[in-house]
């Protein structure tokens, strides 16, 4: 009798790799992303310079206006899925 043997899951695969990855961050007390820190207090900054400016800072003229549009919008959008799937595929060796 010959038994099937189910493919391997890849969300398994990618859960796996991805944990793993972190416990050994963990251990070494390393970030992989160690600039994440420094955009989040760069963002933080601007945000306290457009409320010293006011209304002012959300004037298209003020070019303080396009950066902290950046900054907000990067919080709330996800990465596309061309950067998700080159994420996965380095995380799985593919």
């Amino acid at each position: 009798m010959t038994v099937a043997v189910p493919p391997p899951d890849p969300a398994a695969t990618l859960v796996e790799v991805f944990a793993g990855s972190a416990a050994e961050h963990d251990r070494n007390g390393s970030f992989p992303h160690g600039n994440l820190a420094g955009r989040y207090e760069a963002g933080l900054a601007l945000q306290q310079r457009a409320e010293l400016c006011g209304t002012a800072a959300h004037a298209q003229a003020n070019p303080l206006e396009r950066h902290l549009r950046d900054v907000l919008r990067a919080r709330i959008h996800r990465p596309q899925g061309d950067a998700v799937r080159a994420a996965g595929r380095t995380a799985l060796g593919r």
